[in-house]
């Protein structure tokens, strides 16, 4: 398992499917009960009522909801704003209009490059002269597939 940091305490831990460690999600679950419970009770509390009630902080109430830890409390959906239109979000970071417009955007395919960088690096430099022996000039058709001279060491031997 890959090891990530948790994004509440910073500490190191194997990242399964969440970004926080076991500990804040233990902690976080606790504070998502306690919620659940107090607007199972109250039914008709609006989300002014829920952070000051259980003095929950508002970052970490967003926070639960965009993970969608607190479904099927339309009260507290006044706090999840959407980030590109700032329309209510019901979960997430996007509203529902946003969220296919960003779909739409991601699953269009790139326009092809039109050059690659190894044909540009090749129109930039001419390509260096092999080395080859001086002393030892090849005769047509004696060279190998990279120019060198052959060694045909098996035409002089005997039978």
């Amino acid at each position: 398992m890959p090891l990530d940091n948790c994004s509440n305490c910073g500490k190191v831990f194997a990242k399964s499917n969440r970004d926080i460690c076991p500990a804040c999600w233990e902690a976080e679950q606790v504070l998502v009960d306690k919620i659940a419970d107090y607007l199972h009770r109250r039914p008709s509390s609006t989300a002014d009522d829920v952070l000051a009630e259980l003095g929950v902080s508002q970052p970490d109430l967003v926070r639960i909801l965009r993970r969608g830890r607190l479904k099927g409390y339309e009260q507290l959906a006044s706090l999840l704003l959407c980030e590109r239109c700032g329309a209510p979000a019901d979960r997430g970071t996007f509203c529902a209009n946003c969220r296919s417009v960003v779909l739409q955007l991601t699953e269009q395919p790139e326009e092809p490059v039109e050059e690659d960088f190894m044909a540009h690096r090749a129109r930039q430099r001419p390509p260096a002269p092999r080395p080859h022996s001086p002393s030892v000039e090849p005769q047509q058709g004696t060279q190998d597939l990279s120019g060198r001279p052959r060694q045909d060491v098996w035409r002089d031997r005997e039978r």
